[in-house]
């Protein structure tokens, strides 16, 4: 399956990218740190998973997600984000899921999976 990693932090992408190209299932994955360069990312490689910094850009994380949901609806969310207490206000966005930095690996793999994909 086609993912996409938009995170700023460069350990997090690495880390993600590892996990998810040994993770048992056969990925294509690739990264993004800038937002600007999300949207051609999305363009050109089109993923059927984007893994998404909750904080990718501040104030403007809400109308990006809703922005992605109603451009490509068949896209799935991964938002990621080091604060539980970012889950209630993510999950209000849209459709989407919820990771914490320091869930178990074996969560993105529960969510990958309940996509169904």
């Amino acid at each position: 399956m086609k993912i996409l990693i938009a995170d700023e932090n460069s350990i997090t992408r690495s880390a993600l990218k590892i996990f998810l190209e040994h993770c048992g299932q056969k990925n294509s994955v690739t990264e993004v740190s800038d937002f600007r360069k999300l949207i051609e990312k999305i363009d050109k490689s089109a993923p059927e998973i984007i893994f998404l910094d909750w904080d990718f850009l501040e104030d403007g994380t809400t109308e990006m997600i809703n922005s992605i949901n109603t451009v490509y609806p068949l896209i799935h969310l991964i938002l990621i984000s080091n604060q539980k207490e970012n889950r209630k206000e993510a999950l209000k966005v849209g459709d989407c899921k919820f990771l914490l930095r320091s869930d178990p690996p074996k969560k993105i793999t529960e969510m990958i999976n309940e996509f169904g994909i």
